[in-house]
């Protein structure tokens, strides 16, 4: 089963006699307070005989005591050129119906930006914020600055990783781990991300993923990442060799093998 909203499927397996259950926890939402929905959940929860996460910070969170962590990946096909020497492009991959991509995205644009473009007059910041983010952001003053320009639903990223200098992950307050950053690290392109978009890669030993505590604290890594180009492609050209255990076909190896595991 994939996803805590299937959990209640465990009831068939009286329908099912021999096979072996696992359940897939992409985004970890129980809280430490233990509410009497989380109670319900761990009911269920327990009823498997396997449970995934996708990252520790998530496994922590779970009722038992043998948790697996089987951790996203990304297509690592060869990268992209070097970032263009000439960009000033910062780039944001953050649908708006998740709430802390745009939560994350306006205390960006109201602690960080502004600075940035008073130092780096050629910044420009493009936001992914999918279906109806135009409209959503026309509505909010925040996004009215120079050099910002919002994006509705892009089917195809990759001319935007490609043409952009450096990438950002401003997300607090989350569950899971983020496959976006991987497919940017993948990409080639720097990504700066909080400590909470960051979940899963704290020790992946990822050059190219430089993690801060706050969003407020992005300037001076973002400053650095347009103005110094050498240094930038220094991080890019490092962090593709260290991307294989991230591959899907490693992920789905290690999927097998724990699931192989659980059921001798």
């Amino acid at each position: 089963m994939e996803f805590v909203e299937l959990a209640g499927l465990i009831e068939l397996r009286k329908s099912c006699p021999g096979a072996h259950w696992f359940l897939t926890l992409h985004d970890v939402l129980l809280s430490l307070g233990r509410t009497e929905e989380d109670l319900f959940e761990m009911d269920l929860i327990r009823q498997f005989d396997g449970v995934i996460t996708c990252s520790p910070e998530d496994a922590v969170l779970t009722p038992l005591r043998q948790v697996e962590v089987v951790a996203n990946g990304a297509s690592t096909r060869p990268r992209t050129e070097s970032s263009d020497e000439r960009s000033r492009a910062i780039l944001f991959q953050g649908p708006f119906r998740y709430a802390p991509n745009l939560a994350g995205i306006k205390t960006f644009l109201s602690l960080v930006f502004p600075q940035l473009r008073e130092r780096i007059p050629d910044a420009l910041l493009w936001v992914l914020g999918g279906h109806g983010a135009k409209k959503l952001a026309a509505a909010c003053p925040i996004f009215d600055q120079p050099g910002v320009e919002v994006f509705d639903y892009v089917e195809d990223v990759q001319p935007f990783l490609r043409d952009c200098a450096v990438s950002i992950n401003p997300v607090e307050n989350i569950r899971g781990s983020s496959i976006k950053l991987l497919e940017t690290l993948a990409a080639g392109r720097v990504c700066v991300s909080t400590s909470d978009g960051a979940r899963g890669f704290h020790d992946a030993g990822l050059p190219a993923l430089l993690i801060e505590k706050r969003i407020e604290d992005f300037g001076a890594s973002i400053e650095r990442l347009l103005l110094d180009v050498a240094y930038r492609h220094e991080l890019e050209a490092k962090t593709e060799g260290a991307l294989a255990d991230y591959d899907w076909k490693a992920r789905g190896a290690e999927l097998v093998r724990v699931i192989q595991q659980k059921i001798k």
